[in-house]
């Protein structure tokens, strides 16, 4: 072989390692976007979860006071991992009793009110006398 051959192989070799480093150098650019991203969304699910897990959740019901009783509570409960603060109950439409219209306004009233606070894991009954 020439040296002028030998120069052609070179550079040949040298212009295809260069184009193969480049090529690899591009995928791994576009693996570590690609990988940057999806630690990012599941960094994102992560603090999402955390945020939703230390939020109060507060559920309201009618139950019977006792089962199979046509006696009915409203039950307010705080089913999540931290307190709840300013808790506010609105009914549409308005709550109904077979008590007389007395029993109506102070129903319409009570339920109405505030919760200042109300503990993680607590239930309350509330009103249960208003009821029928």
């Amino acid at each position: 072989m020439s040296d002028s051959s030998v120069q052609i192989t070179t550079v040949v070799i040298s212009v295809a390692a260069l184009v193969f480093s480049t090529t690899a150098a591009f995928w791994a650019l576009v693996y570590n976007r690609r990988q940057a991203r999806a630690f990012a969304q599941a960094n994102a699910l992560t603090e999402k979860a955390q945020r939703e897990q230390a939020e109060p959740y507060v559920i309201v019901d009618i139950k019977p006071r006792i089962p199979g009783s046509s006696l009915l509570v409203l039950v307010i409960e705080n089913i999540g991992q931290t307190l709840a603060r300013n808790v506010r109950i609105s009914v549409s439409p308005p709550l109904q009793t077979t008590l007389g219209a007395e029993r109506a306004a102070t129903l319409d009233r009570v339920v109405g009110r505030p919760i200042a606070t109300l503990p993680p894991r607590l239930r309350r009954a509330a009103f249960p006398s208003l009821w029928t």
